[in-house]
């Protein structure tokens, strides 16, 4: 019972990790972005970017009425392919030294709060707003089988990008909450590992690590990330975009 249900949603989270480093990683190859990265810099990238994909295929999937779980295991697979490109060569890694103590403490402080995360995610839900709307359509979506109307008076109908990531974590679990949590989990610290790849552009590692956890650990992350609210998540797209700006500038 439960050490099945553990298994389903880790291989369930195996699969929606791959297919978002895959197709994120496929996007910047066609974009032309992929090589003379360092492998952090790409493997965050990618994520990020491929968790937009996950959400905008599965979006299309459910107007067609298409969703079950053989189909979705099916796009994780066909996403997953893009993982081939990180065999290929990157930019010449940084020269590698002996870690100092100031570094050894920032990583002892990102291990305790990615633990107290962990312990998180093995709860059960209990956030009012997950409760009600981030978990409760996902799980409606895929036990219609497609995308309804679900008719809002503030913001209308909105297209659910994220929140399509969940559905794709109950139909390749077989509806295992904890596929649902563990994805929140690990989809809620993107945005920081974003932050110091990017950091790391122009900062050494401390300062990388340390904006990292100022950011991890900021409450609205603290609320949001272990939960199905968007925002966190949301954050991705907004450091992809400065991303771009930076390419721009020298692209």
């Amino acid at each position: 019972g439960v050490a099945m249900a553990a298994l389903t949603s880790l291989v369930a989270l195996g699969g929606l990790f791959g297919a978002c480093l895959g197709s994120g990683a496929a996007v910047l190859a066609v974009l032309g972005l992929w090589r003379g990265r360092e492998e952090a810099e790409r493997s965050a990238l990618a994520f990020a970017v491929g968790f937009g994909v996950l959400g905008w295929v599965f979006f299309w999937f459910g107007v067609a009425n298409a969703f079950s779980a053989p189909k979705a295991w099916l796009i994780c697979l066909v996403l997953s392919l893009g993982l081939a490109l990180f065999r290929l060569p990157g930019s010449e890694p940084a020269i590698k030294r002996p870690l100092g103590w100031l570094e050894r403490i920032l990583l002892a402080l990102l291990a305790i709060a990615f633990f107290a995360d962990g312990l998180e995610a093995l709860a059960p839900p209990v956030e009012a707003d997950t409760l009600a709307y981030h978990f409760d359509l996902p799980r409606r979506f895929a036990e219609a089988g497609k995308l309804f109307f679900v008719p809002r008076a503030l913001d209308g109908a909105i297209p659910l990008l994220v929140q399509q990531t969940y559905t794709a974590a109950l139909l390749l679990s077989g509806g295992e909450e904890l596929a649902l949590t563990l994805w929140t989990f690990l989809s809620g610290w993107g945005a920081s590992a974003l932050m110091f790849t990017l950091a790391r552009r122009w900062l050494d590692l401390p300062w990388a690590l340390a904006i990292a956890l100022l950011f991890q650990t900021l409450p609205a992350m603290l609320y949001g990330a272990g939960s199905g609210s968007i925002e966190a998540r949301m954050a991705m797209f907004v450091l992809i975009a400065v991303f771009g700006l930076r390419e721009f500038r020298k692209s």
